[in-house]
């Protein structure tokens, strides 16, 4: 299972939408990361400096719900690009204003190493410098900081979080454990302001996450014969011009040998094997397949799941509805009755059959990204 989780940095709204068209044309279920805060010259977001929404954001907001935008990338850009200013305040509510529109992220990623206070750090980060200047710290736990945030982070509703120690470089594939030395997918953290919180790996396989290297990256997970979970982090609407600055990737985005690579990926997913998904299904399966928070009781006219609402991975507890539980099939062998349970509240299993077995459970839907994408266009048109 393979997602992309690409950056916001310098991504126009031309291109966002073009990067949704282009891996949704072929299939390649792909959601991206949005920021909430910056300086329009720099990327598209969320909100406008005095916290209206942006023009972006009908179709924005309409896409996130739909699972199109599944990853804030921290709030804004390094050093608050283009001297846009937030603090905790403002952080509460543009939290606020996603909730009202319906939007729940569940994947927060930090934003460029030790360059920016907003992110969030860890007994792991280097020693506090003084000044504080915006460009030193990671402060996003530290409770006496202006852009402490984790607890309302939290509270939003956030599952899952990549932070700066967690770009994996020479390793492509991972298995979904929780291994708290932090070589697999999951490993906890207790943050410095004593939040539990569950992070993931990235990664970008020896490569500069930069559009010139998607290549590189998916001819090396493509050619590795070990299977797993797999996140490339990259940077689609992100380039360097001829004097070395950061600008935006203009169309075609990709080169030649990027778009040999995904067609080769494309026949990869029709062959069966790989499935291309976005980052926050990918992470839900992979952590229910690893906690297998279930039990099965078989008599000899049913089988009945019994599905367990509350996860618990180190000291961090997770809470999972029906949605969350995509994915989970047991094979049977003779037809029989099976009942799903969440709480109090009983759903028959559906039944399906592929390669001569038949299954109950909750198939996997595919999100419609072409159909999600033109009816959000065609609303706010």
């Amino acid at each position: 299972m393979l997602a992309f989780n690409s950056d916001i940095e310098f991504t126009t709204w031309r291109a966002q939408l073009d990067l949704f068209r282009l891996f949704g044309e072929r299939g390649l279920e792909t959601a991206f990361s949005y920021w909430l805060f910056s300086d329009p010259t720099y990327t598209w977001r969320m909100l406008e400096a005095n916290g209206s929404w942006s023009k972006e954001a009908p179709i924005a907001l309409q896409l996130a719900r739909g699972g199109l935008l599944d990853t804030l990338h921290s709030f804004g850009g390094a050093a608050h690009i283009g001297g846009i200013h937030f603090d905790r305040e403002d952080i509460r509510r543009g939290y606020a204003k996603l909730a009202d529109w319906g939007v729940r992220t569940t994947v927060y990623s930090n934003h460029g190493t030790d360059r920016d206070v907003q992110n969030i750090g860890g007994t792991w980060a280097p020693p506090r410098v003084e000044p504080i200047d915006f460009k030193n710290y990671w402060a996003g736990d530290l409770t006496d900081h202006p852009v402490y945030h984790l607890d309302l982070t939290l509270e939003y509703g956030m599952r899952y979080f990549w932070l700066d120690i967690d770009r994996a470089r020479h390793r492509g594939w991972f298995d979904g454990q929780v291994d708290s030395a932090g070589s697999d997918l999951f490993t906890t953290q207790v943050s410095r302001d004593a939040s539990p919180i569950l992070r993931f790996k990235r990664t970008d396989l020896n490569q500069i996450p930069w559009p010139t290297t998607l290549a590189s990256q998916l001819d090396s997970l493509l050619s590795d014969p070990a299977s797993g979970f797999s996140i490339i982090y990259n940077h689609f609407g992100f380039m360097r011009s001829v004097e070395d600055k950061p600008v935006p990737n203009p169309a075609p985005y990709f080169n030649d040998e990027a778009y040999a690579q995904i067609d080769r990926l494309v026949e990869a997913q029709r062959s069966g094997d790989v499935l291309v998904t976005t980052t926050s299904r990918l992470l839900n399966y992979a952590l229910l397949q690893t906690a297998r928070p279930w039990a099965y009781e078989e008599t000899d006219e049913r089988i009945v799941v019994r599905f367990k609402r509350s996860i618990q991975v180190g000291a961090v507890a997770l809470t999972f509805d029906w949605p969350d539980f995509m994915g989970f099939a047991i094979a049977l062998d003779h037809p029989k009755a099976v009942e799903l349970w969440l709480g109090g509240e009983k759903r028959t299993a559906e039944r399906w059959s592929c390669a001569n077995t038949e299954y109950a459970g909750i198939p996997w839907r595919p999100l419609k990204m072409m159909d999600l994408l033109d009816d959000a266009l065609r609303t706010h048109a």
